[in-house]
């Protein structure tokens, strides 16, 4: 068992970055209860946590094989994620699933956000942890708002990883969300009004040319 950062935040300054091969590698079938968490992971020849093979893993439905870190599955996070917060961007909202039976992993389950690199693939800035318990599991998938620990911006993109309570880290997510404005209701509201305002006003027209 190995512990390569911190499992609290403010996390180290551990910083794995422009390597020839990957990032972090975890070899072995027997390499396990490996914790990755908190470090600055960028522009690595390689993928930037590697379990095993020189790629990255995809995930398996339930997560039943074995190897480095039991294989972990990694989050699986949907395109887009919203910043809000009273004029501040202060608020993360991101929705994910992860595709790992509790059969397979000890529960609960920790997300770790991490604002990507320039290349949109392995994890720099810690964002912050999200909590994924059996019932989030049983539901699918799950959207979460939190406090975010450094700054992002809209445009940039988000990677996460997932850790067992055994401290299985996974590999970075294979594609990363990118960070967007949260939708706003009365904005929305707004446009379905004006769309409803012009379609009555091309009737109006539509009726006066044909008098």
């Amino acid at each position: 068992q190995n512990i390569i950062g911190e499992s609290t935040y403010p996390f180290p300054d551990n910083s794995f970055r422009e390597n020839g091969a990957s990032g972090v590698r975890v070899v072995g079938d027997t390499t396990i209860d490996n914790s990755i968490r908190g470090n600055f992971i960028s522009q690595n020849g390689g993928v930037g946590i590697d379990l095993g093979d020189v790629s990255a893993n995809p995930n398996d439905p339930d997560d039943p094989d074995v190897g480095p870190n039991r294989l972990q599955n990694a989050p699986e996070l949907a395109p887009d994620a919203y910043l809000t917060g009273s004029g501040l961007w202060t608020l993360l909202t991101v929705t994910f699933s992860v595709p790992t039976s509790p059969a397979n992993a000890t529960y609960p389950l920790l997300v770790d956000v991490y604002l990507a690199d320039v290349d949109a693939e392995e994890g720099t800035d810690y964002l912050g942890t999200i909590s994924y318990g059996t019932a989030d599991f049983a539901a699918g998938a799950l959207q979460r708002t939190f406090t975010i620990a450094n700054p992002v911006g809209i445009g940039d993109y988000i990677v996460a990883t997932a850790t067992d309570s055994a401290d299985n880290t996974s590999e970075f997510n294979s594609a990363a969300a990118t960070v967007a404005p949260e939708p706003s209701s009365a904005l929305l509201a707004l446009a379905a009004g004006a769309t409803l305002v012009l379609q009555c006003r091309a009737k109006r027209r539509a009726a006066a040319r044909g008098r």
